[in-house]
């Protein structure tokens, strides 16, 4: 087995070269706007009302990230199939983006992202707030996730997207149905677009490849709050606890970024909200749940 090394935004990607059969993604939607979610998932209680008019569903999804480039034939043999697979397997209760690092797809968040977490191959991934190697342990570590059982579901968040020209607003409500001790909280919203033709991927037989989940942003909350980095804005200052209980109710905007080739479309894009724990410096420890729209 040979290796592949590149250089992305100062993050040297060591890359596996095994290249497998042809894998079909299923359908995952256009992301079209539409009404509010729980968070999606099964069964459990639920949280109460509030101004925007959102219900916070007691249920564990898990978010889930693939940091990838469509250069890379392991990422289109192994890591790509992965994130589709879990997709298949969860449905609503699967939060998963594909970050693109020195492909089309790349933006400076993702590079970012990935320097967060140190990354020096792809495809590499993360599932809650954990960083994995390999696809096996990635899908294992997100199964594990959603086997969560309704009464150890610590928080929730509910979302709901609505476009209005070239912009979009996310309308969220996070609820914490237990106690969580003092420590650094924070919502962030991201942006993924489903369907982007046009793009070649490596490791993949089809030159019509069809693209998923892939990460197009960060929205940002109305009004202005501290940034926890790229891992949303504070829920509180930092090192504070919160109640059991306790619920926030934040907008967020997203403007597409310009230059991109291909450009965003709106219309296929939806919103992942996800509540993060981070660090002194700023990394997560801990993803507390997310929610899709």
């Amino acid at each position: 087995m040979k290796k592949v090394f590149m250089v992305i935004m100062g993050i040297a990607l060591a890359i596996s070269c095994s290249k497998k059969d042809q894998w079909i993604p299923n359908d995952l939607g256009s992301g079209t706007p539409g009404g509010g979610s729980s968070g999606g998932g099964g069964g459990g209680g639920t949280g109460g009302g509030g101004t925007n008019g959102l219900v916070v569903a007691r249920v564990q999804n898990a978010f889930g990230i693939n940091f990838s480039g469509n250069w890379c034939p392991p990422c289109g043999a192994n890591g790509i199939p992965a994130l589709y697979n879990l997709n298949t397997t969860h449905g609503a209760k699967f939060h998963g983006m594909k970050i693109g690092l020195n492909d089309p797809f790349s933006i400076g968040e993702g590079s970012s992202m990935a320097g967060t977490y140190n990354v020096s191959g792809i495809p590499a991934y993360v599932a809650g707030a954990n960083f994995l190697q390999s696809a096996s342990a990635w899908t294992s570590a997100v199964n594990g996730i959603v086997a969560t059982t309704p009464a150890n579901v610590k928080a929730g968040v509910a979302l709901r997207r609505t476009k209005v020209g070239d912009s979009i607003y996310v309308d969220t409500k996070v609820e914490f149905f237990q106690a969580a001790p003092a420590g650094n909280y924070s919502l962030a919203v991201y942006l993924v677009e489903n369907n982007i033709t046009g793009v070649s991927q490596q490791g993949q037989s089809d030159p019509n490849f069809i693209h998923k989940m892939v990460f197009r942003g960060i929205a940002n909350p109305i009004p202005t709050k501290p940034m926890v980095g790229n891992w949303g804005a504070e829920l509180e200052a930092s090192g504070t606890a919160i109640p059991q209980g306790r619920t926030y109710e934040t907008k967020f905007a997203y403007v597409a970024p310009q230059n991109l080739t291909p450009a965003v479309n709106l219309n296929n894009c939806q919103a992942i909200a996800v509540i993060f724990e981070t660090d002194a410096s700023g990394k997560p420890t801990r993803v507390l749940n997310s929610g899709r729209n």
